[in-house]
């Protein structure tokens, strides 16, 4: 959960104390790898080294406070405009290893997603 953000929501309406807390979120991971023959010889392969990928796609509440949450108010669910949805989706790289899933959001959530939105 994040508490004490401060941001101005797609309905254009300024917040200065919102709490965050993931709705629902899935995370695939998974691993590619490739071998080509060569045609110069038709005996040696060129192969990468396998490459592992995690695609994350999560959706979050947010409260106007912390006390509005306790209160038991209904939460609101931010909207992602980018996909005319409410999903975020986005390819995990290296910065996301060793998070588990929640904290991933969270990350992608501050660092991506709520900047622009803070004017």
């Amino acid at each position: 959960m994040l508490q004490s953000i401060s941001f101005t929501d797609p309905q254009g309406i300024p917040h200065t104390d919102a709490t965050f807390k993931v709705r629902r979120a899935d995370m695939h991971e998974n691993t590619s790898s490739y071998i080509s023959l060569r045609s110069e010889d038709f005996a040696t392969y060129d192969q990468d080294l396998p490459v592992p990928s995690k695609h994350v796609v999560y959706s979050v509440y947010y409260w106007p406070s912390e006390s509005t949450r306790m209160e038991g108010a209904t939460p609101y669910t931010l909207t992602n405009d980018e996909n005319n949805g409410v999903d975020f989706n986005f390819n995990a790289d290296s910065t996301y290893n060793g998070l588990d899933l929640e904290s991933i959001v969270e990350k992608h959530l501050t660092e991506i997603v709520l900047p622009p939105m803070q004017g």
